[in-house]
C-alpha cells in the first residue's frame, strides 16, 4: 500500500510540474474616434470577450492597454504593433492577438474589426480576419456573437 501511495504521488507531482499553459496576449486599437473620448463599450465587449474565451479555453491572458488613433498610420499593422509584440515576449507571451477596431464612419458602432493573430518567438502572422459591424438587437447577444468569432481563433494556438 505505502508503495502505491508514494508512486501516486510521485506520479501526481510530475504530472504538476510538466503542465503547462501558452500565455496570450492581446492589443485593441480602436482607430476613428476622438482622442479625448471614454473606451468605447463595443471595445470593453471585444477585451471581456478575449479574456473569458482564452480563460476559458485554458490559456494564461493579459492585454495591453487600449490604444486610440484618429487614423492607422500608412505603415502595416505588423510594424506599428512591433513594439507592444517585443514587451509581450519580454513579459512571457506565446500568442499576440491585435484587434483595430475601425469606428471610420460617424457612428458609435464600427464599420470593420481586423484581428490578426501572432506568433511571439519567431515573430509570425498565424491567421487574420476582417469582421464586419453591425448592430444587435442586445448586448447579450452581441457579446455571445463576439465569443463565437474569438472561438474561431483559439484552434489557431498550438
Amino acid at each position: 500500500m505505502a508503495k502505491k501511495t508514494a508512486f501516486v504521488l510521485f506520479l501526481g507531482v510530475f504530472i504538476i510540474f510538466s503542465a503547462s499553459a501558452h500565455m496570450v496576449s492581446f492589443f485593441i486599437i480602436e482607430t476613428g474616434l476622438p482622442p479625448e473620448g471614454a473606451k468605447s463599450q463595443y471595445s470593453k465587449l471585444w477585451e471581456n470577450a478575449f479574456f473569458d474565451v482564452f480563460f476559458d479555453a485554458g490559456y494564461i491572458v493579459c492585454n495591453t492597454p487600449m490604444m486610440r488613433v484618429t487614423t492607422m498610420p500608412k505603415m502595416s499593422l505588423e510594424k506599428f504593433v512591433q513594439d507592444e509584440v517585443d514587451e509581450a515576449r519580454e513579459g512571457g507571451a506565446d500568442y499576440f492577438l491585435v484587434a483595430q477596431i475601425d469606428y471610420s464612419s460617424d457612428s458609435l458602432t464600427p464599420g470593420e474589426v481586423s484581428l490578426l493573430l501572432f506568433n511571439v518567438t519567431p515573430f509570425k502572422l498565424l491567421k487574420e480576419r476582417k469582421v464586419k459591424g453591425k448592430a444587435y438587437r442586445s448586448d447579450k447577444e452581441e457579446f455571445e456573437e463576439l465569443k463565437d468569432i474569438v472561438k474561431g481563433i483559439v484552434p489557431r494556438i498550438n
